[in-house]
Order: structure tokens, then C-alpha cells, then sequence
């Protein structure tokens, strides 16, 4: 009983006490004196905005002309030349639901257009038949660096001799989009593509036997190329057993959403 008062005796004294402890205790003056920071934020200057030492290019992907310079060609697939994907483009800007998900407008998102699409091909001093390739998608934006670094490294036996295929896609990009179908659906339309209309095209144009060792056939992208490369080796591990994928969009992007794969990639 004694515990018992003593503690409703100390219950009391703390409920009597909480509205002195919980007013807010005044700054100093100098304190409110002192402007916010930073506001203005500071100029940008050299000192304030470069992180030293200044970054240097990997020795492999330094042109040097002293290693065996590998050729690099190009040419173009139409729309009307593929069986596998005719062609589309976005009809219309793609609406939001309230969740922010992209929803179809009610007169469809995809229209059939027609496409032009660069294929850069890497082709090394030293290359053999039955060579080992990689497929690079988003090509373009990788020529420049990828064939100096293949040329350091394959000249330092870093690297077997190697043919690069570095393939743009059908163009824009997300729902709707040729690229958003080739990239972002889930499944092996777009490694049969690779397989039954790329690779012949590359291989008719310039010679160039492919190996069809898995060991030996790579593919590489980033972003909605990265899912690319993924599905390209998931669908068909008899066809590559190599895959660089970063930086991917593994997101619910694919269009037209297919009921065998609800979440995308």
C-alpha cells in the first residue's frame, strides 16, 4: 500500500511539473542575430567546386598507335527490312494516373512508324573465324571509348581478338516507344532479334563468322539496355553466358504490358 502511494504522490509532481518542462528555452540574442546559411548560397568558384587530383583516363581507353588498330564500320537496318519489329512510335504524350503509373490514352500510346537504326561494328586487326563477340546495346554512345580500350587489351592478350556489335535501338525511348519495346519488354523477341536479323546482317556485310559458343558471346547495356542484356542471356543461356548489365531500369516499363510478366523487369 505504501509503494503504492508513493508512487501516485510521484505521478502527480510529474504531471504538475511537464508544462514548465516543456516550454522551449529563448536563444541567446546572438544566436537570432546570425544570418541563415546559405542564403545567398556562395559564388562558384575553382576552390570551392573541383575535387583534386585531377582524374586521368585508364591506360586502356587512351588511343595508342603503337597496338594494332582494330576497323570500325557502320551501316544502317531499316524498319522494313525487320520481320521481328516492323516499326512504331509514340502516338501521343503518355499520361499519369494519380499514382504517377502510366496509363494508356484511350486512343492507344503506339502507332506503326518507321525507323532508321545505326549499327557500328568493331572489327579487330587480329580477328578469326568463329570469333567471340559482344553485342553493345545504345551503341553509338560507346564507339569511341570501347574500340581503343579493345585495341590496348587485346594487343596485351588482356582479351581474346574480339568483334564488337554496337547497335543503336529503334529510337525514343520508355512506353510507347520502339526502344522502350526492344529494351524494356520481358521476354526473347529481342535476343531473337539479335540472333535472326543482327547478327546474319553483320556477318553478310563484312564477312565476320560468329562464334556459337557461349563462352564466347557477350552482351553488354546500360539503363533500358541493361534490362536488354539481362533478358537477352535469361531467355536464351544457350546463347550467352556473359552478361555486363548496370545501372539498369529494372522497373514496371515494358509496353504493352504483357500478363506474363505484370512487374516488368
Amino acid at each position: 500500500m505504501r509503494h503504492r502511494k508513493y508512487a501516485l504522490l510521484l505521478t502527480t509532481a510529474l504531471l504538475a511539473a511537464a508544462p514548465a518542462l516543456a516550454q522551449p528555452v529563448p536563444p541567446p540574442a546572438s544566436a537570432t542575430a546570425q544570418p541563415k546559411f546559405p542564403t545567398p548560397p556562395p559564388a562558384v568558384t575553382a576552390e570551392n567546386s573541383i575535387i583534386g587530383p585531377d582524374y586521368a583516363n585508364a591506360t586502356e581507353s587512351v588511343a595508342n598507335p603503337a597496338v594494332p588498330q582494330g576497323d570500325i564500320r557502320e551501316f544502317i537496318i531499316y524498319s522494313e527490312d525487320s520481320k521481328i519489329y516492323p516499326g512504331i512510335v509514340r502516338a501521343q504524350e503518355m499520361q499519369r494516373d494519380a499514382r504517377g503509373n502510366y496509363v494508356a490514352p484511350p486512343g492507344g500510346l503506339s502507332k506503326p512508324g518507321r525507323y532508321e537504326r545505326h549499327v557500328y561494328v568493331y572489327i579487330p586487326k587480329q580477328v578469326a573465324p568463329n570469333a567471340p563477340f559482344m553485342v553493345v546495346q545504345d551503341g553509338r554512345s560507346y564507339v569511341k571509348r570501347m574500340a581503343n580500350i579493345m585495341d590496348n587489351m587485346i594487343a596485351a592478350k588482356r582479351l581474346p581478338p574480339m568483334v564488337l556489335v554496337l547497335v543503336d535501338s529503334g529510337g525514343s525511348d520508355a512506353q510507347g516507344s520502339e526502344r522502350g519495346l526492344e529494351y524494356d519488354s520481358i521476354s526473347d523477341r529481342y535476343s531473337n532479334w539479335v540472333e535472326q536479323e543482327l547478327l546474319p546482317a553483320v556477318s553478310q556485310k563484312y564477312g565476320v563468322a560468329f562464334t556459337t559458343d557461349p563462352e564466347g558471346r557477350a552482351t553488354l547495356g546500360g539503363s533500358s539496355g541493361a534490362a536488354a542484356a539481362f533478358t537477352m542471356a535469361w531467355f536464351h543461356p544457350e546463347r550467352y553466358h556473359k552478361v555486363l548489365s548496370y545501372s539498369g531500369t529494372f522497373v514496371n516499363q515494358a509496353w504493352p504490358v504483357d500478363p506474363k510478366t505484370p512487374r516488368g523487369a
